[in-house]
């Protein structure tokens, strides 16, 4: 269904974050032989601008934008400015990259409720994979399982008690039990057997934030023994989404995911605001540059963000890794 406005539609969007949002479509480029050791020496920027085959990703974007194919003025809007969620949410956008739930967040403020009030009954966003990469994997690099930290601080008089809390908030059981809390108090079972979540809010037992995550300090989200049922469940935690759009969202998010390596290695450069400041100017030139000056501006970008730290990134952790992983 086209929009109230159709000549305000454009096919795609994007903000000054191009790393993030245009994620999938840039590492997509990146070969699928990569090692684990590439990965994890050119891996100091988050948004994976170092990696191999990354520029001819942002070509793509170049060439979209210059076909007049990506939001004009994208460049001109930080993360938190409410400009483009309105323009997806007057139906004005085709297509947008983001967080996997990001249409269904928000009750009756997300973005495609809206859409429904603006547009039309069958307006929505669904989720698609059109990036396959070389090998054909729709490629996503993702944080190990093991990105979440806890710690006790030195002012810790009892860090036995605090390393038991935690051994008893890790035990699958108990993990389950805080996320859902108990059946007709905070969620009832479907049919299916996916877990529900019900308004509890009036009720001493109530579920403090979603899937209770203030507590399961162990785990990221909602996460059962059985993966399909965590699934399944998802599906069901976002209020007026039919469940087989965030079901399909879910699984895509999941399918041909790559964990990128960790190492904690003492005496690394910390990676600096300017580093990630210079990787936005750079794409956001790079992106909006003419096509004969992509390559030019590109290459002194990245000459530049190399200088003023992104070598010495590079430099270092292949150091550290040739000597703490290799040996």
């Amino acid at each position: 269904m086209l929009p109230n406005n159709p000549g305000a539609l454009v096919p795609f969007t994007l903000m000054q974050d191009v790393g993030w949002r245009a994620n999938n479509l840039l590492v997509s480029f990146v070969p699928e032989a990569v090692s684990d050791k590439e990965i994890w020496i050119h891996g100091g920027d988050d948004r994976q601008f170092m990696y191999p085959g990354y520029k001819e990703g942002v070509r793509v974007l170049n060439d979209w934008y210059n076909k007049g194919l990506i939001w004009p003025d994208f460049y001109l809007y930080p993360t938190g400015d409410t400009t483009e969620d309105s323009n997806i949410k007057a139906g004005n956008v085709g297509a947008f990259i983001h967080n996997w739930d990001t249409p269904f967040r928000g009750g009756d403020n997300s973005i495609n409720v809206t859409l429904r009030t603006n547009v039309g009954e069958e307006a929505a966003y669904i989720a698609v994979e059109p990036f396959l990469n070389d090998e054909g994997f729709y490629r996503k690099f993702v944080n190990a399982a093991f990105d979440r930290k806890i710690f006790f601080p030195t002012t810790n008089e009892n860090p036995i008690a605090s390393a038991l809390y935690v051994d008893w908030i890790s035990r699958p059981e108990v993990m389950e039990w805080l996320q859902i809390g108990n059946e007709g108090v905070s969620h009832i079972i479907n049919s299916d057997g996916a877990v529900e979540f019900i308004d509890n809010s009036g009720n001493d037992l109530h579920v403090d934030s979603q899937f209770n995550i203030d507590y399961t300090m162990t785990i990221n989200g909602l996460n059962f023994r059985d993966k399909d049922l965590t699934g399944r469940s998802i599906a069901t935690a976002y209020a007026g989404i039919p469940a087989e759009y965030v079901g399909a969202a879910y699984a895509s998010a999941q399918r041909d995911t790559r964990a990128m390596p960790h190492y904690s290695v003492d005496g690394l450069s910390n990676y600096p605001s300017a580093l990630a400041d210079k990787r936005d100017e750079v794409l956001n030139k790079a992106v909006t540059a003419l096509p004969a000056d992509f390559d030019s501006i590109f290459d002194t970008g990245m000459a530049e963000y190399l200088s003023i730290g992104g070598q010495t990134q590079i430099d270092e952790r292949r150091v550290a890794y040739e000597r703490f992983v290799e040996e």
